[in-house]
């Protein structure tokens, strides 16, 4: 059994123990820094950058199969999940299969001046020193999640939030668990 399932998992348990050391007094300030710096571009890492010939045929023959017209792909993996990039329509869009070429989801990107006014104006009210970074239709398999639903990326300082809200721009679920940079 391993002890780390993920690289995010060796970055947080890394960044715990500089703190400790830190804490006891047995490293400087300028050299936790240092350390923490290093482990943030390492985490850069985690999500790995591939060419169409490193992506299992499996996954390409699926990916081609839904979008025949998508051009100047950049193909990512993370963990077991294979993400291709692309602008489908002038929207950034992602879309996630496993290795076995199973489709996960697909978000698209949606400029900002067409973000629903429910969501503005619950961003407004209860998140109002936030910035929206990025608004996101997601599309899930109907298996696992049922259907689509809105994301909302905020950020204020190194505080972040992800935000789902039903297609009425409707919040979908319980206060959202804190993201940090």
């Amino acid at each position: 059994m391993h002890l780390f399932k993920k690289f995010s998992d060796i970055i947080a348990f890394l960044f715990c123990f500089i703190l400790i050391l830190h804490q006891i007094k047995l490293i400087t300030m300028k050299k936790s820094i240092s350390l923490v710096v290093c482990m943030i571009l390492m985490s850069n890492l985690f999500s790995q950058k591939l060419t169409e010939k490193d992506v299992s045929a499996d996954v390409v023959k699926a990916f081609q199969t839904k979008y025949a017209q998508a051009t100047d792909v950049k193909w990512e993996k993370s963990d077991a999940v294979f993400k291709a990039v692309f602008i489908q329509n002038e929207m950034k869009t992602v879309v996630e299969y496993t290795a076995t070429g199973q489709w996960i989801k697909t978000g698209w990107q949606i400029p900002q001046q067409y973000a629903p006014k429910a969501i503005t104006d619950y961003l407004t009210v209860n998140y109002p020193k936030f910035k929206l970074d990025e608004l996101l239709i997601v599309e899930e398999d109907k298996a696992t999640v049922p259907g689509k639903y809105y994301v909302a990326n905020i950020s204020k300082k190194q505080e972040k939030h992800s935000i789902k809200f039903n297609l009425k721009g409707e919040l979908d679920v319980p206060a959202p668990e804190k993201k940090e940079k």
